[in-house]
């Protein structure tokens, strides 16, 4: 399948590139497009990650971010120059090392890493539609008027 819509932009390996990646992002998809929070997030956790593995003094390589519109799917790449991947072994307790947990959640664990003669790519697909986690939850807070609960505002609420 040929890409509908590519970007490729080069960073330095610096804490700062993260906040540049998302940048890119609302560049590339719009902060309106419904894939957006989710692109963001996923983006930032994959060069964040790159920025801290990619080995050396920060700002002596470089890392790439590839982002791709591939019919229903936005499929994020990051470049980097650090050692191949370790499987990740993270608690949700640890001070460090959910980044890749998010980004299997945000991807439906459609992701991985391919190791490079020098680097890696790290890589996840998002859907561009993203698919309601919680499906029901508006009826929570939306209850049917046949229970007989006060309206917000209401005398049970007052404004």
């Amino acid at each position: 399948m040929r890409p509908e819509k590519n970007s490729e932009t080069s960073f330095p390996d610096h804490p700062e590139s993260a906040s540049r990646a998302r940048d890119e992002v609302r560049e590339w998809l719009g902060a309106d497009h419904p894939a957006y929070e989710n692109v963001r997030l996923a983006v930032s956790e994959l060069v964040t990650d790159a920025v801290l593995h990619a080995g050396g003094e920060p700002g002596d390589s470089s890392l790439t971010l590839r982002l791709l519109a591939l019919g229903d799917l936005l499929r994020i790449e990051v470049v980097d120059q650090g050692c191949p991947m370790a499987s990740p072994e993270s608690s949700l307790l640890s001070e460090r090392g959910r980044g890749l947990v998010l980004v299997g959640l945000l991807s439906g664990g459609t992701w991985g890493c391919r190791s490079l003669e020098r680097g890696r790519t790290v890589w996840c697909e998002i859907p561009a539609i993203p698919r309601d986690p919680f499906p029901g939850l508006e009826d929570f807070f939306d209850p049917p008027k046949s229970l007989g609960l006060p309206e917000v505002g209401g005398p049970a609420f007052p404004s």
